[in-house]
């Protein structure tokens, strides 16, 4: 393999992680956002949940990448029904 082969190879790879990564935090600030409109509506008052400081909360993100890891399986909705929670 050559050196420019390689490298493309790992920019590539790199661009994959960064989607990942944004990704994730989509998933986490979606999360925060419909979670705070959801008790803003049926308790009245905002407050922020969660263990972290700030507008996210990681399970939103973790299930985020959970649902973009069954991506493959779209094409074969029965195995799709089985892995999906």
């Amino acid at each position: 393999m050559s050196k420019i082969e390689y490298r493309v190879e790992k920019e590539l790879r790199v661009d994959h992680m960064r989607y990942l990564l944004l990704i994730f935090f989509a998933g986490c600030i979606i999360g925060w956002i419909y979670e705070e409109i959801f008790y803003w509506i049926t308790e009245g008052l905002l407050r922020n949940r969660g263990i972290l400081y700030g507008p996210w909360l990681p399970i939103y993100g973790i299930g985020a990448l959970g649902i973009y890891s069954m991506k493959p399986l779209k094409k074969h909705p029965v195995l799709l029904f089985f892995y999906a929670p």
